[in-house]
Formats: C-alpha cells, sequence, structure tokens
C-alpha cells in the first residue's frame, strides 16, 4: 500500500475538516441542540484529501488515514478476508472502488461512498450496493469510466449503481445469479456498451431514459427474463444489438425514439428466444446498416419477423429462420398491396 503525506493545501483542509463533519444540528462544541439533535448524519463540506491507491485486506493495519470526513483520489481495492469498511473512518468519496473477492455483505459506511470513476465489483458474499452514489448528471458534463458487476451470487439489489446516468466505458452487469431487478432508468449515455448476461433469475429489463449506446447492446442467457419494457427514449444506437438465448422473453421495448426513429449503426440479431411473440419498436426502426438476423425464437409469427426483415432499411442480407410459420396471411405493413415482395436486400427465409 502506497500512502502520501499531507502536505500545503491538503494539510490546510484537514484542520478545516475537524469543524466541517460536525453532527447536523450541532455547532462544532460536542453538544446536541438544536432540532436535529441526536441524528447520526454528518456533513462534511471540506474533506481533507488524499491521494493514493489503497487497498483493505481485512488482517492489514492501516495507518495514516484521517480522523475526520475524507476522500480518496485514486484506486480503494477490497479483497482477501476484508468483512467491513470500518477501518476507512468517515471516508466519503473514491474515484475508483475495486471489490475483488473479500468477504463483505453489505457496504458498511454509514453516510454512503461516492464513486466518480470507475466502479467494479465481483464478490461472494455482497448482498445489496445500496450505500453506492454515483454521479447523478443527466446532462453529462461528469462521465464515469465504467462499470462491472459480475460474479456476485449473493447479490440481490444493485442500489445505487441502478442510477449510473453517464458512462464512457463499457457496463457489464453479468453472472449475478439471484438478481431479479436490473432498472437502469436513470441512464442517459452509455458511450462503451452495455451487456447483460447471465442473470439466472433477472426478470425485468428496463431503460427509460437512455438517449444513446455507442457500442453495443446484448441481452443474452438471462434465464427468467420475462420482461425488456423499455427503451422509450433512445435516438442512436452506435453499434449492435443482440437479444439472444432468453428463453422466457416474450415481447421487446414497444416505444423508441421517433421522428426519426434510431438507426442501428451495425447488426440486428434476435436469435433464439422461444416464447418470444412481439418485436415492439423494433419493427420501427429507421435503419439498420449492415446485417439483420431474427432466427429461431419458435413463438415467433414469420410475419412479425418480417415487419423487421422486409420493412426496416438495411443494405445487408436480413436471415429470418427458424420462426413460427413459413407464410404471412396479412403482409407486413410496408408490403401491403404488393405481391409479398420485400423491397430491401435479400431476406432468406
Amino acid at each position: 500500500m502506497t500512502t502520501t503525506q499531507l502536505t500545503g493545501t491538503a494539510a490546510l483542509l484537514a484542520a478545516l475538516a475537524a469543524t466541517g463533519c460536525a453532527p447536523i444540528g450541532g455547532h462544532g462544541n460536542g453538544g446536541d441542540v438544536g432540532a436535529d439533535a441526536g441524528t447520526t448524519a454528518k456533513t462534511c463540506d471540506k474533506p481533507v484529501v488524499k491521494t493514493m491507491n489503497l487497498t483493505l485486506t481485512g488482517s492489514d493495519s492501516i495507518g495514516n488515514l484521517p480522523t475526520s470526513c475524507w476522500q480518496l483520489n485514486g484506486t480503494l481495492t477490497i479483497n482477501g478476508t476484508a468483512a467491513s469498511l470500518s477501518k476507512l473512518g468517515d471516508l466519503r468519496q473514491v474515484q475508483d472502488l475495486v471489490i475483488n473477492g473479500g468477504s463483505l455483505t453489505a457496504i458498511d459506511m454509514s453516510e454512503g461512498l461516492t464513486v466518480t470513476r470507475k466502479l467494479d465489483i465481483e464478490n461472494s458474499k455482497l448482498t445489496s450496493l445500496a450505500n453506492i452514489t454515483l454521479p447523478d448528471d443527466s446532462s453529462c458534463l461528469t462521465y464515469l469510466d465504467s462499470v462491472t458487476v459480475t460474479a456476485n451470487p449473493s447479490l440481490t439489489d444493485l442500489g445505487g449503481v441502478a442510477d449510473m446516468t453517464c458512462v464512457t466505458g463499457a457496463v457489464k452487469i453479468s453472472n449475478n445469479v439471484n438478481l431479479a431487478s436490473i432498472r437502469l432508468d436513470k441512464a442517459q449515455r452509455l458511450e462503451g456498451g452495455v451487456e447483460i448476461s447471465y442473470n439466472n433469475k433477472l426478470t425485468q429489463l428496463t431503460f427509460a431514459n437512455l438517449t444513446s449506446i455507442t457500442g453495443d447492446l446484448v441481452v443474452s442467457n438471462n434465464a427468467t427474463l420475462a420482461s425488456f419494457t423499455s427503451l422509450a427514449n433512445l435516438k442512436y444506437m452506435h453499434g449492435s444489438i443482440t437479444i439472444d438465448s432468453n428463453p422466457l422473453l416474450t415481447t421487446l421495448p414497444t416505444a423508441m425514439q421517433a421522428a426519426p426513429a434510431p438507426v442501428v449503426e451495425t447488426n440486428l440479431t434476435i436469435t433464439n428466444n422461444p416464447k418470444l411473440t412481439e418485436l415492439g419498436a423494433f419493427t420501427k426502426l429507421s435503419g439498420v446498416d449492415f446485417l439483420i438476423n431474427i432466427s429461431n425464437n419458435a413463438a415467433l409469427d414469420v410475419c412479425e419477423a418480417k415487419a423487421v426483415g422486409c420493412c426496416v432499411y438495411h443494405p445487408g442480407t436480413a436471415t429470418l429462420k427458424g420462426n413460427s410459420g413459413t407464410s404471412c396471411s396479412v403482409r407486413p405493413y410496408c408490403i401491403a398491396g404488393t405481391t409479398n415482395n420485400c423491397p430491401y436486400a435479400s431476406v432468406t427465409n
């Protein structure tokens, strides 16, 4: 562990922080008076700032940490046998949080912990991420670098991680076998792609306010996902969309941004979803710049597949195989009144 000494401005901040972390309702002299007397919430207007990387393993003794509220400009790594964050004192903010192993069952910081740059969590015992706070900036003047929540078998609640708004790198939520809901409804711009996969108890997925994805959107191998209901504000899809091997998924989002609807700038793949019956707003996309593959969705009527393969502009091939039926009794809207010929590039039934 590398530690820096407090000098210059940091030392001054340390001196000021002694009064900056007084209890709400108090007057800095230790007395509990006023309307908020006896509450445990604390203000932290002038935190001590330490620039370093810090590792907590559970067995080590950590010295030279502030006794008042403070923030870490660097990476906090939790591993080994660490079962509590109490050794960190009144830590309020870190740039990067990496939890790789350890015995934490919760983020046990009484005032919560704000992560401003990178989040990477893989832990066998964490049940909730309720005390984690991410930047709340819907204007996207502040971005996270990346968010990774993978292989957390006890996790049932994303907590504050679900409040991500703007991320420049990848968002990956995968292999969390007891996580039932992923509602990323504050997300605005996810500019490194999104993967939601192998979350065996996931039943609900929403992105109600997401406007832009750069990179790929992948929703795959979620054994109980039945509801993927909202991409209502999606304007820009700078990559591929893959929805694959979700055995209970019945419908896709019914609304996306209209006039114009988004263009999928690479490929659209909707495959191996045996209970899928509706493609929702995907039938109204403005275009797919490369390939379309809507195949092996046993309950999906071939006419619904053709509503994308025939009616959404694409310069490449559309592969529509292994869906329900072989011909349309009701023709997709774009070829109504014609001889059932698709107006765009080759369609393989």
